[in-house]
């Protein structure tokens, strides 16, 4: 009988810790406060107290250089896969030669025989070879082999390209 008793008395703690919890729902939950930091990107200029301005360059090899400057170029479209599917994909055109470079607003790009190097004010990017970078109208096209996987990328010039 003692184990009915005991048994009850568990069942009703519990339903009460329920029926406590649900009522009191908001006061289980985690509240996150909001705060506000204020950070400067990497390359973009900020003001010293003293009024100096200070321009840290950015500086990295990156496969991705080209879709890391939206202001010049706008990626449409990234294929993947084997040789023969990635290039299937690529229009018939011949690729930049080494030296030939491209302008598009404040972007230039010079095909090295290194890889691609991308320059933006100070800042500097560098996709390494093996890479072909392509030209057809106002569209780029970088086919590159990242990891061994090759990899086709287009973009939109967001400028002239001269």
């Amino acid at each position: 009988m003692i184990r009915y008793y005991a048994f009850a008395t568990v069942f009703v703690l519990v339903v009460a810790i329920l029926a406590t919890a649900w009522w009191d729902r908001d006061w289980l939950r985690l509240k996150i406060a909001s705060v506000h930091v204020e950070a400067s990107p990497p390359g973009i200029s900020f003001q010293h107290s003293i009024g100096q301005t200070s321009q840290k360059p950015f500086i990295a090899v990156a496969p991705w250089a080209l879709s890391a400057v939206p202001e010049c170029l706008l990626q449409r479209r990234l294929v993947q896969g084997d040789v023969a599917y990635v290039r299937a994909h690529l229009p018939p055109l011949t690729p930049l030669g080494v030296g030939q470079s491209i302008r598009v607003a404040d972007c230039t790009m010079t095909v090295t025989k290194n890889g691609i190097d991308l320059v933006r004010g100070v800042d500097k990017m560098h996709i390494p070879a093996p890479t072909d970078l392509y030209r057809q109208g106002q569209r780029l096209w970088l086919y590159e082999t990242t990891q061994g996987v090759p990899l086709l990328r287009s973009y939109d010039a967001r400028a002239p390209i001269l």
